[in-house]
């Protein structure tokens, strides 16, 4: 078992009233000890961002002496448009953002890996509990996004190419999940935490991205962001890594059941829901960049083959 917050319900609540939506009135004016702005960072409800949010959560941002105000999102289109409006800083994101947004002309780039995963998952409606068993079935995914990457590399891996499958595009993830459920569709991709609700629904696991060594997740920030708060971006990666040691710690069940509450992950994953083995904060690796690049070619996503420093800054990472 591993450890999470010891946290009352009273702490539940404050950091819920910390987390901002974000709305249209810009960037916060609100200032750490050094007189600077507080450094915007847009969250999704995925496994991804919870080092960020329990760095928050416990105080290592203020230990950092660093100020960080977290901008939840619901979906990836609202946080690319915050980042190009410069309404966040930066923001929890995937490798395929950033050669989307160097492709239209914005200079975002990949300042460090994060962790997650992306399942495969069979319909237990259906009875499909293997690879093999999709063939020229229905499998619901998200076009042209990490979802899509992560699924073809989960089939390429079995040996299957990617029209193996039936491609359903539903970019809506609970819809995915509830129609996955109710055995509309044979198959369907998801993220955690929305995998583990799924399993627990009684979904089949067939592959994932973290099982294969896929790992597209990563944190972004805008040039502007790059060039003017780089010492605040250092002093952030302190207390992300200070979460990190925490949650790879031993957490008790009700440590869990607040992470949880914390994330407004469903209640439906208490008990299941899968975290990885996060890693202290360090750069995407070269070959995961390559991969990318390669796949967004294969599909005319792209007519450049990005290089590493096209997409990737390495001199953010505190020493």
């Amino acid at each position: 078992m591993r450890k999470v917050v010891c946290a009352a319900l009273s702490t539940v609540a404050i950091f819920l009233c910390s987390v901002s939506p974000l709305f249209a009135g810009g960037a916060s004016e609100k200032a750490d000890g050094n007189g600077a702005s507080a450094l915007r960072i847009g969250i999704m409800p995925d496994v991804d961002s919870v080092p960020l949010v329990m760095a928050e959560t416990l105080g290592y941002y203020k230990d950092a002496g660093v100020d960080v105000e977290l901008v939840s999102f619901k979906n990836p289109m609202n946080r690319d448009a915050a980042l190009q409006a410069g309404e966040i800083d930066g923001a929890v994101s995937d490798l395929l953002a950033v050669a989307f947004a160097k492709k239209g002309g914005f200079r975002l780039a990949a300042v460090a890996k994060t962790d997650g995963d992306y399942v495969l998952l069979g319909s237990s409606a259906l009875g499909i509990e293997s690879i093999d068993a999709l063939e020229g079935k229905s499998v619901a995914l998200s076009r042209n996004t990490i979802i899509e990457y992560s699924t073809d590399r989960i089939l390429a891996a079995e040996g299957k190419d990617s029209d193996f499958i039936e491609k359903v595009s539903i970019p809506q993830i609970p819809v995915r999940l509830e129609m996955l459920n109710s055995g509309k569709l044979a198959g369907a991709t998801l993220p955690e935490p929305l995998a583990s609700s799924a399993v627990a629904s009684g979904a089949t696991v067939l592959g994932s991205a973290e099982d294969l060594g896929i790992n597209p997740g990563v944190l972004v920030f805008s040039s502007d962001a790059r060039n003017k708060r780089a010492d605040q971006i250092k002093a952030f990666w302190g207390a992300y890594n200070h979460a990190v040691t925490y949650l790879n710690g031993e957490l008790s069940e009700a440590e869990l059941d607040d992470i949880i509450k914390v994330m407004g992950f469903p209640e439906s994953v208490g008990g299941v829901l899968h975290f990885p083995s996060y890693t202290s904060a360090r750069l995407p690796a070269e070959n995961e960049v390559r991969e990318v690049v390669r796949w967004l070619l294969s599909h005319s996503l792209i007519d450049i083959e990005y290089r590493y420093e096209d997409l990737v800054d390495g001199s953010l990472l505190a020493p």
